[in-house]
């Protein structure tokens, strides 16, 4: 697993532009480009950092290619509402303590459904297996 840090100093006046743009951007790399998802936080002085993760630093670097042309609308809008963006730091996990956010049953059932459809979308065992593992499930294919 690979993770990449973030750092984006959004210009005043355009903090919820900024989260609208980020996650829809975020949206668009995990279902055209591999990407596992990311968090967005807030540090004391009004700058955001996100910690997004990969499934390998080659999945990363590929990914703004495999993104369809409809988001560079996107890509642009981050630019604007942003003074910079920078990578801090790429790092490669080597043991992962955190916690599953505990969802109702109701929420588990739901995320549960939109994750089968994303892996249906996808043609990657890799991506259905990853997908698997995360729901704590046997990757079997051919129910997926």
């Amino acid at each position: 697993m690979h993770v990449v840090i973030y750092k984006f100093n959004v210009i005043n006046g355009f903090e919820n532009d900024f989260e609208i743009v980020w996650e829809k951007l975020t949206e668009a790399f995990m279902n055209y480009s591999g990407g596992l998802g990311s968090r967005l936080h807030k540090d004391e002085e009004g700058n955001y950092m996100a910690y997004a993760q990969w499934p390998n630093k080659k999945t990363w670097e590929q990914a703004g290619s495999k993104l369809p042309e409809t988001t560079n609308e996107l890509i642009q809008a981050r630019k604007r509402s942003c003074e910079s963006t920078d990578v801090l730091f790429h790092l490669d996990i080597t043991n992962d303590l955190l916690q599953p956010l505990q969802l109702t049953s109701r929420e588990e059932l739901l995320y549960r459904f939109i994750v089968i459809i994303r892996v249906r979308a996808t043609s990657t065992h890799t991506k259905k297996e990853q997908f698997a593992n995360y729901l704590g499930v046997e990757p079997e294919f051919s129910n997926l």
